[in-house]
């Protein structure tokens, strides 16, 4: 685990070793994405807040070992995302992924890589579904 300093709190993204009861389901949900979806906390306001962790396909994942403090820098292109289940605005059929809606986004002076969206529906393939979700998990 490396923790992140950052303008709305801490951040601690986990990486193989041993992650804490309440990242539990996060970790079964997205264990087999590899190291750009890694469970997380963000300690605000005194609390520990449940993320999924997420950079962007062209970015870099920084080095996640616990060595020294990492920096708001370090974040750039992060997403803390929350898992949640959507119904397909065509079809209806309910499905839960990685969802960036209420996500906080770090961005740097650099600016920020492209995070990509899941839109079109797996069960009847429109386009307009409206998904929205970074990855999808499966059916709800």
């Amino acid at each position: 685990m490396r923790r992140f300093a950052s303008r709305v709190g801490v951040v601690e993204v986990y990486d193989t070793e041993p992650t804490p009861s309440a990242l539990a389901e996060m970790v079964r949900e997205t264990g087999h994405l590899g190291r750009r979806f890694r469970p997380a906390f963000l300690w605000a306001f005194g609390r520990a807040l449940p993320y999924v962790a997420v950079w962007a396909s062209d970015g870099e994942v920084p080095d996640l070992t616990p060595r020294r403090p990492g920096t708001e820098d370090d974040l750039a292109g992060l997403w803390l995302a929350e898992i949640r289940t959507h119904a397909c605005g065509a079809c209806g059929a309910r499905f839960r992924g990685v969802n960036p809606d209420g996500a906080l986004a770090f961005r740097s002076r650099r600016g920020s890589p492209a995070h990509r969206r899941v839109d079109a529906c797996p069960a009847c393939e429109s386009r307009s579904a409206r998904l929205g979700f970074l990855v999808l998990l499966g059916p709800a």
